[in-house]
């Protein structure tokens, strides 16, 4: 966790001005709640020893390394046949491998907590060689391009150049039409939509009584058939 990106040279004098006072104020809690025991400075000092120098950057460090490294944790809440899963946020998590993967407004995984552990679950097929993708917030189908760019510049510090950014891929409420693959007959497409609308109803029931493994499975059964039927983007 302590080698993970902090884009200190990259940070606001406002960024630095926070990082600092939240640092100040938990070595504070540290030292009124006994934590350098016999060796904390007095007030008389006037300074901080070497040791509560020491944690202090730490803390700054820890805070730093929070900022760009953590990802959100959701709960499922509700399904939705037309809207599909809704989620509300309950925290956050720093997972050191997770953090090592690049985002992208169109990602190739999800991922899922399950207690204190988090996994990555692929959406569709990752060929040898390929990337493997995160999404640190917003996706290409929920937010305008505008949107998603400030957002990363401001939050994570970097420009978004992924292919949906780089596409302009449009937001989903905004396609118009999805295209089918060479080679695909209606039969195909006909297929695939009856699938959608198959996986919906069950998911409802599913979700009402817990079964996210079988809701994990069908979808995934449906994106992989989705990803040889329709180029992206798509409205499947």
């Amino acid at each position: 966790m302590y080698n993970l990106l902090t884009h200190s040279r990259k940070a606001s004098e406002a960024d630095h001005l926070a990082f600092s006072t939240s640092a100040c104020l938990l070595l504070y809690y540290l030292k009124i709640s006994n934590y350098f025991g016999s060796s904390a400075s007095r007030e008389s000092d006037r300074e901080l020893n070497d040791s509560e120098v020491l944690i202090g950057r730490l803390l700054y460090h820890i805070l730093e390394v929070n900022q760009y490294n953590t990802q959100e944790i959701h709960q499922a809440v509700a399904w939705n046949q037309d809207k599909g899963i809704t989620t509300s946020s309950i925290g956050c998590a720093v997972n050191p491998t997770i953090a090592l993967f690049n985002h992208s407004c169109a990602p190739n995984t999800i991922r899922a907590s399950i207690g204190p552990n988090t996994i990555m679950v692929a959406t569709e097929n990752i060929k040898k060689g390929q990337e493997v993708k995160d999404s640190y917030s917003y996706q290409f189908h929920d937010k305008l391009i505008k949107t998603r760019k400030v957002h990363m510049k401001e939050r994570y510090k970097f420009d978004c150049k992924c292919e949906a950014c780089e596409k302009m891929w449009p937001m989903y409420e905004f396609m118009t039409k999805s295209v089918a693959k060479p080679g695909v007959t209606a039969k195909a497409l006909h297929h695939i939509k009856k699938m959608y609308a198959t996986i919906s109803k069950l998911s409802a029931a599913d979700f009402s009584v817990g079964h996210y493994d079988r809701i994990h499975t069908m979808w995934a059964s449906y994106y992989n058939e989705l990803n040889t039927t329709l180029e992206k983007p798509n409205k499947g």
